[in-house]
């Protein structure tokens, strides 16, 4: 009984020392939504998007090669670093959620600096570097896909937007001036690529250090995607010869 006394006494100890300890929440993945809330859980996913896109483009420059790809990369992350410096500098708190408040700061939100500055540069690169030729069989189908993509690219981000409102991370002023911020940044910084840093990119290509990682601008060929289509069909008639 003494032993058990002993067990005991140590075990409500370490429940107690749990129990005080502060804990810290790795919050990456981390959204709540109230128990029941069918449009609040699929707000959950969404407000999921910027992280996934962030991802993805790993895999993509990794494939592809493209220096504009890599770019838009640096551009996200550059993104995100002002983000950061902006939350630590103006120290705005997050909104009141069941009581308590959340740690970190919110002004401006990060979910929608991210997609005000993706979708504004997917935009931009829309409308001022994409070039669909017209030996393509279909060129209509093209500017479809692209229409498409600008047009799911906003309704998206929007809709982050729009989430971190709702699921209460976010007041609508973080949000929407989070938003602008991304916007702008995408405007400034694609004006640089392409009065400053695209004229500099030829000479870049002729590094040992873009050959050896085989590193090309498409951003100067005329509908990157059909001239890669049309150099896979010919590698693979010269293969059947």
């Amino acid at each position: 009984s003494f032993c058990y006394v002993i067990f005991f006494l140590g075990e409500a100890s370490q429940q107690s020392t749990i129990m005080e300890a502060e804990r810290s929440v790795l919050s990456l993945l981390l959204v709540e939504y109230e128990s029941g809330d069918k449009f609040g859980k699929l707000l959950a996913y969404v407000t999921l998007l910027p992280l996934f896109a962030g991802f993805a483009f790993i895999p993509v420059a990794a494939i592809t090669r493209d220096i504009q790809t890599i770019l838009f990369a640096i551009g996200l992350i550059g993104n995100e670093v002002l983000n950061y410096v902006l939350k630590h500098v103006i120290q705005e708190p997050r909104p009141m959620r069941s009581g308590m408040t959340l740690v970190k700061y919110g002004m401006p939100s990060s979910h929608a600096q991210f997609t005000g500055f993706f979708c504004t540069f997917v935009l931009l690169l829309l409308l001022f570097r994409v070039r669909i030729s017209k030996s393509q069989p279909a060129p209509w189908f093209s500017r479809f896909v692209y229409a498409m993509m600008g047009t799911v690219s906003t309704v998206l981000g929007l809709a982050v937007c729009y989430s971190r409102v709702y699921l209460h991370y976010h007041t609508s002023k973080q949000v929407w001036i989070g938003a602008g911020i991304g916007c702008l940044v995408a405007v400034v910084y694609f004006l640089t690529l392409r009065l400053i840093v695209d004229p500099l990119l030829p000479r870049f290509e002729q590094t040992t250090l873009c050959r050896w990682l085989l590193l090309r601008d498409c951003g100067p060929v005329s509908d990157a995607t059909f001239v890669q289509y049309q150099a896979v069909q010919a590698t693979k008639l010269k293969k059947g010869q």
